[in-house]
């Protein structure tokens, strides 16, 4: 029987080449268009996960991100897990300035909340810091980092500052405090970084009250982000340049993201809509081969149910001529691109559509089909 489908196919060797090569190309095309739908789907969420929405707090035009002597109504803010952003942000940087005054000269003191707050200690601008203080960031102590260039010489000692705050007006509040030298970040210059909470507490008592020159951070899940914003514009107001008001505005970095979300969200549902007219067109081509491969049979048809074969046994016959070159296309592209489920998914439209239209040749009574060829 193998030698009478290889002869059958050998009868109309264009048929079966054109067969093979429609049923490869077609099959290949929805292979990679699904590959290429899963690779954006994937990287989509890649970028869902890991892309960085940064946001800032600024004056309500929006035009001015430090100096902006932020009271504790708004740091607690977005530091409260509970009714604030603290359960949305990450990465939350907050500073405070003085203007200092040593034997080495003047120079600034800056209270930071994380290591992002500079390019200085920030390890993703290039910057790097060491404290041998756990924590240090969290830290309440009056302990310091200086520039690298000047830790061997400070390591472990105490320097003597007087404090101003950089931003005040009252050039008469100033207070000297004690630093312990415990750590350096990467760079020169005499400038001195101190943790976030104790720069509070200086400024609580250099000034009135206690205030925050900039803050800032990421976004923790941008799958929140919508969620966040609202919870955010409930303290925060939304840029507005042609405001006066003394306000805090918030922005937030996400334009670039929704976009990109945007684009590639838009590239998978038009993949997607190509694949149902893939399959389709796999079922039109088994449907048109199988109409092409049985036009001119009917006689032989009719001769071999004549002499015993039954309906089903020809249909198969048939079917199996029909079909073995479509199978061994979409199986090598199947195997060669790793993709054996599309492959078996286009095979079985293609299938389909030949056997609706060997269906009624093969399994005509014998009669009638001498009778059509009459």
């Amino acid at each position: 029987m193998d030698g009478y489908w290889i002869k059958r196919m050998l009868r109309r060797p264009w048929l079966s080449i054109v067969s093979f090569i429609v049923c490869g190309a077609l099959c290949l095309l929805l292979c990679l268009l699904i590959a290429y739908r899963d690779n954006q789907a994937a990287y989509l969420a890649e970028v869902r996960d890991s892309y960085e929405i940064k946001a800032i707090v600024t004056d309500l035009r929006g035009t001015k991100s430090d100096n902006l002597r932020l009271s504790r109504r708004y740091t607690d803010f977005l530091r409260d897990t509970e009714n604030g952003l603290g359960a949305y942000v990450r990465d939350l940087c907050l500073t405070k300035s003085f203007s200092a005054v040593s034997e080495i000269g003047f120079f600034r003191v800056t209270g930071i909340s994380n290591e992002r707050c500079t390019e200085a200690t920030d390890s993703q601008s290039g910057g790097a810091w060491y404290s041998e203080v756990e924590n240090f960031f969290d830290s309440e102590e009056q302990i310091c980092l200086v520039p690298a260039s000047k830790y061997d010489q400070l390591a472990g000692k105490d320097i003597s500052l007087v404090l101003q705050d950089a931003y005040s007006m009252d050039k008469e509040r100033v207070e000297t405090y004690t630093f312990r030298v415990v750590g350096w970040y990467k760079g020169s210059g005499f400038a001195v970084d101190i943790p976030y909470l104790t720069s509070q507490t200086i400024a609580a008592h250099i000034a009135e009250a206690p205030s925050t020159d900039s803050a800032s951070f990421t976004v923790k899940d941008n799958a929140k982000l919508d969620e966040m914003l609202e919870i955010a514009y409930k303290r925060f107001r939304k840029v507005d340049p042609s405001q006066t008001d003394y306000d805090f505005a918030l922005t937030v970095y996400d334009k670039q993201y929704k976009a990109t979300l945007a684009s590639m969200e838009q590239n998978i549902r038009r993949i997607s809509m190509l694949l149902p007219l893939i399959a389709l067109l796999g079922l039109g081509a088994g449907f048109l081969m199988g109409l092409l491969g049985t036009r001119g049979e009917v006689r032989t048809y009719a001769l071999m149910r004549t002499l015993g074969m039954s309906g089903g046994a020809l249909f198969c016959t048939v079917l199996i001529e029909q079909l073995l070159l479509p199978l061994l296309a979409t199986a090598l592209v199947g195997v060669i691109l790793h993709r054996p489920l599309p492959a078996l998914i286009f095979f079985g439209c293609h299938l389909a559509g030949c056997v609706l239209a060997v269906l009624r040749p093969v399994m005509a009574p014998p009669t009638r089909l001498l009778h059509d060829q009459d």
